[in-house]
Formats: structure tokens, sequence, C-alpha cells
């Protein structure tokens, strides 16, 4: 891995840590939770957004999960609501539900991931999936460097039922070569990100290749997502 790479997979590293322990200087030995850029604990208005008919509507009458709940805000685009619930669905079948709104006049889209016993291996490269993010993208006009397309293919993997390993972890260990949160390649028109440690929050929510690749084709307006597999 070249130097220019390690340099930015260790800027990514760095605020990540930042944002779970702001006023506290970086130590190899310090203990860190991944996350995702902007992600925290639902408040009160990320329950109401969630319990909207419109939104609780696209379940098809089955209830909302309420074992987990978290929401994303972004820094490039703060009017989009991104609220993810998990729970158990039926016995042995895991459930996260992510609601997706671009801005407020914009409809309400689901991203459903099964784990357990039921899995939907397929919903990483769904084209209703992979539409949720490029409104986002398309709506907000996001021109992300590289360090930021790492970022927004980490989210876009929480959507779909994959957030960060979040199993304790010194920064010393993150900083590993084999541990690291993944990598940007520049080919033409496209950039393809790989991202490494995706585990499941709870259950197993699909492919376990720890590995994914995500391809982005750049357009006027910023960039799109095309493609979504396991390495």
């Amino acid at each position: 891995m070249n130097l220019g790479r390690r340099l930015a997979l260790f800027a990514v590293i760095s605020a990540t840590a930042a944002i779970v322990r702001p006023q506290v200087d970086l130590e190899k030995d310090q203990i860190i939770r991944q996350t995702i850029q902007g992600e925290r604990d639902c408040v009160k208005e990320d329950w109401e957004f969630a319990s909207l008919a419109q939104s609780s509507g696209l379940l098809n009458s089955d209830p909302l999960p309420t074992r987990t709940c978290r929401a994303v805000t972004l820094a490039w685009w703060p009017s989009a609501r991104i609220v993810q619930l998990t729970g158990v669905q039926h016995t042995d079948v895991f459930i996260s539900v992510t609601f997706i709104q671009a801005e407020k006049q914009s409809p309400i889209r689901l991203v459903k991931a099964l784990g357990g016993l039921v899995v939907n291996k397929d919903r990483e490269n769904d084209e209703a999936n992979k539409a949720a993010l490029n409104e986002l993208l398309r709506i907000s006009a996001y021109k992300p460097t590289d360090d930021q397309m790492l970022e927004l293919a980490m989210l876009y993997l929480f959507m779909v039922g994959h957030p960060p390993d979040e199993s304790p972890k010194k920064l010393g260990d993150l900083m590993m070569v084999s541990d690291m949160l993944g990598y940007v390649e520049k080919k033409g028109r496209w950039t393809v990100v790989t991202v490494h440690q995706r585990t499941s929050r709870f259950g197993p929510f699909g492919n376990p290749s720890k590995n994914w690749i995500l391809k982005f084709r750049n357009e006027k307006y910023g960039v799109k997502l095309v493609s979504v597999a396991p390495e």
C-alpha cells in the first residue's frame, strides 16, 4: 500500500476516533468504536420520523423493530433524514430497516436487511437501494474528495445492514495494514472504493466477506453509485 493511501486512511481513522472522544489526544492504546461519519443515537424526532405513516407503511404491516435506533446527520446535506432501526422479526430472523429522505418534499425510501434463517443477500447491489443513495448525491450535487469517498461507501454499507466492526479496538490495531478501513482508486471516469471490516451489528446479515467493492461513476453533478459486490 503506497504512502498516499496510508495517510488518507489514517486521516479517516483519526476522524472516526475524534468523533467518539473529541477532547482526548490520540494514543495507540486508546479504545475506540468505529462509527459512520455523523452517526448518533436516535432522538425523539428520529423515532417520530420512523413512525410516520409514510415510513411505517413501507413495511407492509410488519411492526417497526425497536432493539436499536441509530441516525446519521450528513455534514454535506443536513436536510437529509437517515434513521436505522434493528430488531428481531421472527424466531432467528434479524431485521434492519433504514428510512432515507433526501429532503422534506422527497419520498421516504426504505432499505431492508434480513439475517439469520432468512437473508436477502442481493440487497447490496439492489437498484432501489442504490437509488436511495444516488438521490441524495444527485439532489445535493455532492463532489466528495478521496477521503470522503471512503466515508460515502461506508455510509451505503451501513444503510444496507453492514455497519462498521463495532467490537472494541485499540487505535494501534486499526492502524495495522491488515485492519485498515479501506482505500480508493481512480480509473478514468470511475472511482472504485474497497471497504474492509464489515460485520453485522448482531446476527449474520448476509455475505460473510469482509471486503466490499463499490464502483462510482463521475457525473457532471458529482458521483453516482453503479455497482456493489463482495471481493
